[in-house]
């Protein structure tokens, strides 16, 4: 049995100073603080006792802080903010578990630069780069150091010693309308590198369960994406045609632990040592494409897409085949008086 309770609290101020010659400078400070409770209950399944072993109570306490400042400036063809921030963040955990209780604070401070460009080239055109830094806390659920057991086939193992992540996300956006020929085109782009993210550590023992303990990887992650989307009326009929194009590309890595890991020391399922990185990336990339009918009255549809999706290990055993996955897809739409 498992009962959770999360409080919060958060606020913001910003000040907004005019430099002149449409410069502007502004201040802003946050503050979040949360409190989570998380409770887990385990009984003996023939006698009802409380196991303790397998129960445990743990408070995870977290402020976290920003303040930065931004400097801008606004003309009616471009926008551009540049800016920073710091970010000192606070977290306690007090976890008690049979004879077992810990009382742990993490200290952490990040720093995140901010960028955003707006370019309106008319009313019909416009670009937008936007860059921002965002950390990231584990879960309760990952800390708890406590095996869940509840598939005796899969046994999950928690991490104190977890600490929060970082990521750097940029965001690419651009639009454009042809009023005379009513096309439109629009493309986005996103790239994000995530440092000191959290994975999965696994192993199995000879027994066949399988363990699983999450990680913070020092490698850290990318992810790239786009998206494409353009839509035209064929010539002046009522006819039209949608494309919609997207790609990604990927990389992460896991953690595949040695078979003689022992599941109750902490010193062995948590030293990365005995553990070999298995890195993945992964490229997938797809095409839709339709054709659409629409007057007064009808709206008909039809069209078809392919994607196609795969996955490169370091550890080559592990890799698979690509695979391609189609579809067809129509749609009829009357509208009656």
């Amino acid at each position: 049995y498992t009962k959770s309770q999360t409080q919060s609290i958060n606020g913001r101020l910003s000040y907004t100073e005019p430099l002149g010659k449409n410069f502007y400078i502004e201040a802003n400070y946050s503050y979040n603080y949360s409190r989570s409770k998380s409770t887990k209950d385990t009984y003996d399944r023939l006698t009802g006792v409380r196991d303790d072993e397998y129960s445990s109570n743990i408070t995870n306490t977290v402020h976290r802080q920003s303040a930065g400042i931004n400097l801008r400036k606004q003309e009616e063809k471009y926008n551009i903010t540049i800016g920073a921030s710091i970010q000192p963040q606070k977290t306690r955990n007090i976890t008690q578990t049979g004879s077992f209780n810990r009382d742990t604070t993490l200290k952490v401070l990040n720093w995140a630069p901010n960028a955003r460009v707006d370019f309106n080239f008319s009313d019909y055109q416009m670009l937008r780069i936007n860059y921002r830094g965002q950390s990231s806390q584990p879960s309760l659920t990952q800390m708890m150091p406590v095996p869940d057991n509840s598939n005796p086939q899969r046994v999950t193992l928690g991490n104190l010693g977890l600490t929060p992540s970082f990521a750097h996300n940029l965001m690419m956006m651009y639009n454009s309308t042809n009023t005379q020929t009513y096309a439109s085109f629009n493309a986005n782009m996103n790239l994000s590198y995530r440092m000191n993210n959290i994975v999965n550590a696994s192993w199995n023992d000879d027994s066949g369960v399988t363990y699983t303990v999450p990680m913070n990887n020092d490698r850290g992650s990318w992810n790239a994406g786009t998206f494409i989307m353009y839509n035209t009326p064929i010539a002046k009929s009522k006819f039209s045609i949608m494309s919609f194009t997207n790609g990604n590309f990927s990389t992460g890595t896991s953690l595949v632990g040695d078979k003689d890991i022992d599941p109750t020391s902490e010193r062995s399922y948590l030293n990365l040592a005995n553990y070999t990185q298995n890195i993945y990336r992964t490229v997938s990339a797809g095409e839709n494409l339709r054709l659409v009918y629409r007057d007064d009255i009808f709206e008909v549809s039809t069209g078809g897409g392919t994607r196609y999706s795969r996955t490169f290990y370091s550890i080559n055993e592990k890799t698979k085949p690509a695979t391609w996955t189609s579809n067809v897809q129509g749609n009829f739409i009357a509208k009656v008086p």
